[in-house]
């Protein structure tokens, strides 16, 4: 064995060493905000979704819903839901139609309110109180 051998055996080992903790802090501050995101993204869905599902199936319903996504865009066309942030833009299907399309601004809402009656299920927001 030569005696350059070693010495640069170590120096490759360390030059991928450091490759792999460039990678793996780059994957972790950039990846994981957004798994974060979309679990947030992902719940409010699933709970506008049940709302505006018990609207469906209601002769007249009232209720609010306060999303804990606190910026990006949610809007309602007639068949669709879509919560859209800088990163991420997730759309599901609604259960049934609601009656007009309607967008607002996650970050100057409280809540969210969806309305049956004999006109069809609405969606309006309720702005925060200063």
């Amino acid at each position: 064995m030569k005696k350059g051998d070693i010495g640069s055996t170590i120096i490759m080992w360390l030059a991928i060493l450091s490759v792999a903790i460039i990678v793996s802090s780059w994957f972790v501050t950039t990846i994981r905000p957004l798994r974060g995101e979309s679990k947030i993204i992902d719940f409010d869905m699933n709970q506008v979704i049940t709302k505006v599902e018990n609207a469906c199936t209601s002769f007249e319903f009232q209720t609010k819903y306060n999303p804990r996504m606190n910026f990006g865009e949610i809007e309602f066309n007639q068949t669709q839901l879509c919560i859209t942030t800088q990163d991420i833009k997730d759309c599901r299907e609604l259960p049934c139609e609601v009656t007009e399309y309607t967008s607002f601004n996650l970050a100057t809402i409280s809540n969210i309110i969806i309305i049956k009656n004999q006109e069809g299920i609405k969606i309006e927001k309720e702005d925060f109180v200063q």
